[in-house]
């Protein structure tokens, strides 16, 4: 029995170390397709500060020529366009952050517009019974 026991024993720990073996495997996996995701960001952010540097610069130049030149104005749409839709890359995380904000603010204008026109409302009708009497 002692050589059950202990064969028992040794393959719980086996299977214990097997289990850690397989969590640390999938850590490890998870860990590689993050920081390749970070390798991706990251390239994709240099190259949206490399067309904001390009744009920057042609502004720059474009300040310089008092001509105005047809080419320079193409130039600065087309870098303008790329960076934009590198900029559209940032998801639509960030656009549901600005929309949720513009909605936010359009109800606080609203609520504001309510609240000033029953106010106004209620000095209307103040007023209204206070002009007749000094009136009368």
């Amino acid at each position: 029995m002692t050589g059950t026991a202990e064969r028992l024993q040794l393959t719980g720990m086996r299977l214990r170390e097997q289990r850690a073996d397989m969590r640390a495997g999938r850590a490890d996996r998870r860990t590689e397709r993050l920081r390749h995701r970070v390798d991706v960001l990251q390239t994709e952010l240099d190259r949206e500060r490399e067309a904001r540097e390009e744009l920057m610069e042609i502004v720059r130049h474009e300040g310089d020529h008092a001509n105005g030149s047809r080419r320079g104005t193409i130039a600065v749409l087309a870098v303008g366009g790329v960076a934009y839709l590198l900029g559209a890359k940032a998801g639509r995380a960030r656009y549901e952050q600005i929309a949720s904000w513009a909605r936010r603010m359009r109800e606080r204008g609203m609520s504001s517009v309510e609240q000033m026109t029953s106010t106004t409302d209620t000095t209307i009708h103040d007023t209204e019974g206070t002009t007749l009497r000094e009136g009368v």
